[in-house]
């Protein structure tokens, strides 16, 4: 059964749960504010199917055959691009599987802002699911979920992290069928949905105000000068760079990740997924044509199946062949897990004690030049935006 003693070994993915045919397995959350599973023992009759599924029990060692293709890809609507966390890839894609009857699943708020997994089968219902959400979702039931569609021959696209993938393609047992598109993403590390709460709570006091819509990479100031933006009928737009938030701060300096995210067993090349989307960081430097500042995707295509979907919107995109060797050199987070911070521990044992922004300036904050060059290369991103324009 599964037992988790080292938390270093366990993404939270739900596949022990969902494949669990006596509900013994219950998600509980600790004192960090992730998910993690508990066996109730009393009930469990240690069939082990919760052991070979987990994507930690069964490290799947990178395939060293094809390589998967390398693209630079944009939308050719702009109003796509601009509700887009870089290129707009998602929404072409996904209004593809829609329009064959299908679903997609994807990450969603709650009426709270509470980051959770759930599938739409329209396309006025797709804007639930774009753009990027920095906190770890909750994707409770949707692999049971995803497995009656299949059974039922309706096709669906799942979209998740790197370790939500491979944990829902364990508990398919390993098969791949045509109706199943599976959608990764190059991935930083999920921060914590505890820390999240504490940074919505300390918004709320501070503006006395109910927030009514929340989009973490707002294009306003660019697509490289994103910013977190909030937004109620009772205050005025909120709208922070990522240099000036003290919540993307946290996340980009790695205090807040899950303790898997510091020894990812899923960052590779080649991914048991059809398709990696990221963010094409870098672009400048490889190809020129693309930076417009108005977001570009990063496209690996692992699969037939993938190309496939792939070769249905080109149409609607611009796109060019990349070298893969020199994506690999600036996108590191492509292979290559974060270093866990030595202020982590600190952090998190104080989580109960402060505000956000009090737990911020006592665990987050570095010394005065750090900062001060942080805010001046903020101010820089801003000036340089206002020059591509």
């Amino acid at each position: 059964m599964i037992r988790i003693i080292d938390k270093n070994r366990c993404c939270g993915c739900t596949a022990c749960v969902n494949v669990c045919v006596h509900g013994c397995i219950s998600m509980n959350e600790d004192s960090e504010g992730f998910l993690y599973p508990k066996v109730d023992e009393d009930h469990c009759v240690d069939c082990h199917l919760c052991d070979r599924v987990c994507p930690y029990e069964n490290i799947r060692i990178e395939s060293l055959e094809i390589d998967p293709e390398c693209i630079s890809a944009k939308a050719k609507d702009d109003e796509i691009r601009f509700k887009s966390s870089s290129g707009g890839l998602f929404s072409l894609l996904a209004q593809v599987v829609i329009n064959q009857q299908g679903i997609v699943y994807g990450a969603a708020f709650d009426k709270n802002f509470h980051v959770i997994h759930r599938g739409v089968d329209s396309i006025q219902r797709l804007d639930l699911l774009r753009g990027s959400k920095y906190v770890q979702s909750e994707t409770d039931f949707t692999f049971s979920e995803v497995k009656k569609w299949l059974k039922e021959g309706r096709k669906v696209m799942y979209v998740g992290t790197p370790c939500q993938i491979e944990g829902l393609y364990n508990y398919l047992g390993n098969k791949k069928t045509d109706n199943l598109i599976l959608v990764d993403f190059v991935c930083h590390g999920v921060p914590s949905p505890k820390v999240w709460n504490l940074y919505l709570e300390d918004i709320r006091k501070r503006y006395n105000s109910k927030i009514e819509c929340i989009f973490f990479r707002d294009k306003s100031h660019g697509w490289k000068t994103y910013s977190l933006t909030f937004q109620s009928e009772s205050m005025p737009l909120q709208s922070r760079i990522l240099t000036f938030d003290h919540y993307m701060q946290t996340f980009l300096r790695d205090i807040s990740l899950r303790p898997s995210c510091y020894n990812c067993v899923c960052k590779k090349i080649n991914r048991v997924s059809d398709v990696t989307l990221a963010d094409f960081w870098g672009i400048r430097r490889i190809n020129k044509a693309m930076n417009d500042d108005k977001g570009v995707s990063l496209v690996l295509l692992h699969s037939e199946k993938g190309k496939r979907l792939f070769q249905k919107i080109e149409s609607d995109i611009e796109w060019y062949n990349e070298s893969l060797a020199s994506v690999k050199r600036i996108n590191h987070n492509m292979v290559q897990s974060v270093k866990e911070p030595p202020k982590r521990e600190t952090f998190f044992r104080n989580i109960d004690r402060y505000s956000f922004e009090e737990l911020y300036d006592k665990t987050v904050r570095r010394g005065v030049m750090y900062e001060l060059k942080n805010r001046i290369k903020g101010y820089l991103k801003l000036i340089l935006h206002l020059l591509e324009i």
